[in-house]
């Protein structure tokens, strides 16, 4: 099995995907179209010298500050709730192990 199709199959397994035979060989071969793409373009293009983009994290404190204000009635608060409680909302598991 190559390599690349282990990290494929990796990926997919990190993302709860399941693909079938034909469809991975599909995402196969367009990941295979775009290395040779990507390894034409080192050739092509001499970087040296060049500084690497850096795109740095949006600053922190963009957030507004919390402030203590006047909270919903319980009831309004789980009016919609598919499945409430008395001082919650339900919630059905969805990862399944």
């Amino acid at each position: 099995m190559s390599d690349l199709l282990h990290q494929l199959r990796a990926a997919a397994w990190d993302a709860r995907l399941n693909f079938a035979p034909t469809e991975e060989q599909e995402l196969l071969t367009g990941l295979e179209e775009v290395l040779v793409m990507v390894n034409e373009l080192k050739k092509e293009l001499d970087t040296t010298g060049e500084t690497p983009l850096f795109f740095p994290p949006l600053p922190l404190g963009r957030m507004e500050e919390d402030r203590p204000g006047k909270s919903l009635p319980r009831e309004v608060a789980l009016a919609n709730a598919p499945d409430a409680g008395y001082t919650c909302f339900h919630v059905p598991r969805i990862v399944v192990e």
